[in-house]
């Protein structure tokens, strides 16, 4: 890393200070994402003002040009998180997607704007800054078209006059790679004394980080990439050079908000500081950084190379998963860039899972089942396997198929993270295969202290309906008394959060405060500990200690750092920078999680509505069983002395569970149904 840092600290005196190329800004194309962001779309009247019939005509073309321009698919960030892939339980109430139209600026073709001649200009009266601005304006009008009215004597004459008039784009002299220093010994046209400056500030912030002194080195930088007389491709290195000083002092929030100003600035436009960059994008460690990156890099300047790292490829292919017709080839190049079996399975089960969910017929989607099969074999990640398996077992409990779908529950291990929500529909499963016992003892054990802020309804259903098939009639009125205390007063309380209609950074802050309350709502806390949550948290809270960190550099008694100069305006801005990238997420965050309680909300009334029919049905039921066993003139069959012990009726412990037995308990009362073959 020296030998590179020292090798481009002596090519930047060899780079003309003049060659700043002009780059285009690949930043308008950039979305927000810790999942895929979608905005209501701009919407473009046209004025029709009282001309001709061909105006009119014309306009109207133009309006359907532009019109067609917002149809276009806007590139749109792939979240870092795959649950929004895997299927969601099949005993929940299907509900209508809605899909946020996507946000199109038409982008018109660009052209010059002729201003008005400037007024003449009284030299006496001016002095040397205006004439200074003067000039700089004079030379930014248009170049007017020359015509002859009759034929030019001198054809030479004439070429000379077009030529001179003629615009030609600026192209920067790029040096050799290998060059010796006799060859440049002869420098015609010195450099300006400010470009002077920054190639020597440049060449000793460099040297900075070759001596391991990177403090001194970034903050050198940074005031380069922030200097306006620094060219923009200069800029560019700068940035880069600074995140990478950056995260040798392990500052990855600060050395990524370098390399986002590096992309923007074009530094992938040239091929070895793409390399540079691929590399150190590769040792960042969280997620989230990378995909933001990845999102960022404009993928027409990189055709021709590939980025180095399963990271960023990983990150790439994820970006282009939900891609276009166009950009489908990108996916498929991303995806075999890739060199370990951990990510190559993990974003085959990602891709499968896409195809799964946008199957439009019984045989697309069986294809895309016998792909998930193949990611449950031994040799593939046992979280991709997981994944794998939650997603057949849900997938088959929707066709119907639970026997299929229960040996598929029975292989996923039910961990801290998914416990309550896979034996809960697991519960589900063996009720519909008529194993009441161990429907019966999942969906009281689940209900336990232990689960208290667990959000799961469908269990006190599964419970339910459970005791009603065994004709436990008491219980199952019990049951549905329990659901209601339970669960109304989360239900008022989704919606009356809903009714509010909080911006997005409110309703963020109202999330994320329910951590502090005694007592929160079951839906708070299910938001809290949603996955999306928590990694965005993670990434606030380390960026948070790394900018403490910059801020009292140099300040700890026991700390040897020497404070560079202009230190505070630098913790300053990385701070400001930060803030309005982590504003960004905190309002991606809101959305989805306001689209979850959208959910919940509507799930719990389709809930309550089953319940109301449930509760029917038992009383029916009992009724029934009642007039069969007086029909039949006995009760229900008298059981043994040994099964209505109390230690084998009584659940003791109701304060305590033990985690690795809630997969074994089963319900201990036989059924209570009057038969008539008795």
């Amino acid at each position: 890393m020296k030998t590179i840092i020292f090798n481009l600290a002596i090519l930047s005196i060899i780079y003309s200070p003049q060659s700043e190329a002009r780059f285009k800004d690949p930043s308008s194309e950039h979305t927000e994402s810790s999942r895929q962001i979608e905005r209501t779309p701009i919407k473009i009247f046209f004025a029709q003002p009282a001309t001709t019939k061909e105006v009119n005509q014309e306009k109207a073309t133009k309006a359907e040009a532009l019109k067609a321009k917002t149809k276009e698919p806007q590139k749109n960030m792939i979240r870092s998180l795959m649950d929004h892939l895997i299927p969601r339980a099949a005993n929940n109430p299907d509900l209508n997607k809605v899909e946020i139209p996507k946000i199109q600026i038409p982008n018109h073709s660009a052209g010059f704007e002729f201003k008005k001649p400037q007024e003449s200009l009284d030299l006496k009266t001016k002095n040397r800054v205006q004439i200074h601005n003067f000039s700089k304006n004079a030379r930014l009008m248009p170049v007017p078209q020359k015509e002859y009215t009759s034929e030019v004597r001198s054809k030479d004459i004439e070429t000379k006059y077009i030529s001179a008039f003629q615009l030609t784009e600026h192209k920067p002299i790029r040096t050799a790679y290998k060059i010796n220093i006799r060859s440049i010994a002869k420098i015609e046209n010195p450099p300006s004394i400010t470009h002077y400056e920054n190639m020597v500030k440049r060449i000793d912030s460099l040297f900075k980080g070759v001596e391991s002194q990177y403090a001194q080195g970034i903050i050198g930088l940074w005031e380069l990439s922030q200097n306006k007389t620094n060219g923009k491709n200069l800029q560019a290195r700068d940035s880069l050079f600074a995140g990478l000083m950056s995260q040798r002092l392990s500052w990855e929030a600060p050395s990524s908000q370098f390399y986002l100003e590096a992309i923007t600035k074009g530094i992938t436009k040239e091929e070895r500081y793409q390399q540079i960059l691929w590399n150190a994008v590769e040792e960042i460690q969280q997620t989230a950084l990378v995909d933001e990156i990845a999102h960022k890099i404009d993928v027409e300047e990189i055709k021709k190379s590939n980025p180095q790292g399963d990271k960023l490829n990983f990150a790439m292919a994820k970006r282009f998963l939900k891609a276009t017709k166009n950009e489908k080839p990108y996916f498929a190049k991303y995806s075999a860039a890739l060199q370990k079996k951990a990510p190559i399975d993990k974003l085959q089960l990602m891709s499968t899972l896409h195809e799964l969910a946008n199957a439009k017929d019984s045989k697309a989607a069986n294809i895309q089942l016998i792909k998930l099969e193949e990611l449950i074999k031994d040799d593939v990640q046992f979280e991709t396997q997981q994944d794998a398996h939650l997603a057949l077992a849900r997938t088959l409990v929707k066709r119907a198929d639970y026997e299929a779908a229960y040996k598929h529950y029975t292989n996923i291990e039910k961990n801290g993270k998914n416990r309550l929500i896979v034996m809960s529909e697991q519960a589900y499963v063996e009720h519909k295969l008529g194993m009441y016992a161990d429907s019966l003892g999942k969906s009281v054990g689940l209900q336990s202290p232990y689960f208290k802020f667990g959000f799961a309804p469908d269990i006190h259903i599964v419970e339910i309906l459970g005791r009603k098939a065994t004709c436990d009639f008491g219980g199952a009125e019990a049951g549905v008394k329990r659901l209601r205390d339970r669960y109304v007063p989360e239900l008022i309380a989704m919606e009356s959060l809903l009714e509010k209609k909080e911006k997005p950074l409110e309703f963020y802050k109202t999330i994320i405060q329910a951590y502090k309350s005694d007592s929160p709502k079951k839906f708070e806390r299910y938001l809290l500990n949603a996955s999306y949550t928590m990694e965005n948290q993670k990434l606030f809270n380390r960026s948070e200690k790394e900018l403490e960190s910059i801020e009292t550099y140099g300040t700890k008694r026991s700390q040897q750092q020497e404070r560079p100069e202009n230190w505070e305006a630098f913790a300053l801005d990385q701070r400001t920078k930060w803030e309005k990238r982590s504003e960004t997420r905190k309002i991606a965050l809101a959305e989805k999680a306001r689209k979850d309680v959208e959910y919940l909300s509507k799930r719990l009334r389709h809930t309550f509505g089953q319940l109301e029919l449930i509760a029917l049905d038992i009383d029916t039921s009992a009724a029934k069983n009642f007039n069969l066993q007086s029909a039949l003139n006995f009760p229900v069959k008298p059981l043994s002395q040994d099964l209505i012990q109390d230690d084998k009726l009584h659940w003791p412990f109701e304060d305590e569970i033990w985690e690795d037995e809630l997969d074994y308990l089963k319900m201990k009362n036989p059924s209570r149904c009057a038969r008539a073959n008795v």
